[in-house]
């Protein structure tokens, strides 16, 4: 169950903005913490292994929002424009732009091309 809450939070928090994006990564490792306990506490107690089953998942998804929440801190300045920018944004076009050239910055500094551009 404190997995389950942690990795709600760990979700819900994805969209907050800096410096609050960085609590995301904490409650995916906390879920990973919680999720190696129970698979170590639960061998031979729970014999339908869903328990275990449970934390695999959990772990697998942690894992996961581990992985996405860094990026925001690998990519501090970046990710603090882009917030600017869309703070600031009226229109939706002018959100759109800001989401190119967030992108095209990324692509930029990664070497990665993004999906969709």
């Amino acid at each position: 169950m404190w997995q389950s809450a942690a990795l709600l939070g760990m979700v819900l928090t994805f969209t907050l903005a800096l410096p609050w994006k960085l609590v995301s990564p904490a409650l995916a490792v906390v879920a990973l913490v919680l999720g190696a306990l129970v698979w170590s506490g639960s061998r031979g107690v729970d014999r339908s292994g869903s328990s275990r089953a449970a934390a695999g998942a959990g772990s697998a998804l942690a894992l996961v929002g581990l992985t996405v929440g860094l990026l925001p801190a690998l990519l501090w300045n970046e990710t603090a424009a882009f917030e600017r920018c869309t703070g600031s944004a009226v229109t939706v076009r002018a959100q759109h732009e800001c989401a190119r050239e967030f992108t095209r910055v990324v692509e930029e500094r990664t070497g990665v091309a993004q999906l969709g551009g």
